[in-house]
């Protein structure tokens, strides 16, 4: 989400000084700021878009994954899936923490269930790396598991 529509989205529910959206932009003054029409109008707008995920698997990770396994250096590729999965495995444990914080709040709690998620599908597909990518031979056949199957047919079923 944007900056400048998480601002809109706040001031739609009401004024506010800028030191009341500090805890969430890190910034401070003491101007109350309103929300414009214009600003309601971008907000309306921006919310009656569907939210489209960039096309492709051109992330850093994925980018790391693909280098690592054109090598023919099998470690590199098993060191990368490691790191990785040590890296959300905390995030995972971060968030569990901060969901016995959050539960006052549905939004919030939501928030941590959707980014628990993506969590777990990212272990998932490190999980299908570990078992699928060969070192070195960038042009191996990959099976696509039972899940990943479904997964697809039920995205062309719904394109359709």
């Amino acid at each position: 989400m944007p900056l400048q529509h998480a601002v809109l989205a706040l001031l739609a529910a009401k004024p506010a000084h800028g030191y009341e959206l500090r805890t969430s932009f890190e910034q401070a003054d003491r101007l109350v700021h309103r929300l414009t029409p214009a600003g309601r109008a971008e907000l309306d707008r921006w919310l009656s878009e569907p939210s489209i995920r960039p096309r492709g698997y051109r992330d850093d990770f994925f980018l790391k994954v693909m280098a690592a396994a054109q090598l023919s250096d099998g470690q590199a590729l098993a060191d990368v899936l490691s790191r990785q999965r040590l890296h959300l495995l905390r995030e995972l444990r971060g968030l569990a923490e901060a969901g016995t914080v959050a539960r006052a709040s549905p939004v919030v709690s939501l928030l941590i269930t959707a980014a628990e998620l993506h969590i777990r599908a990212d272990l998932e597909v490190i999980d299908a790396a570990e078992t699928t990518l060969r070192p070195g031979d960038p042009t191996a056949q990959h099976t696509a598991s039972p899940q990943t199957a479904r997964g697809a047919e039920a995205a062309t079923a719904q394109s359709r």
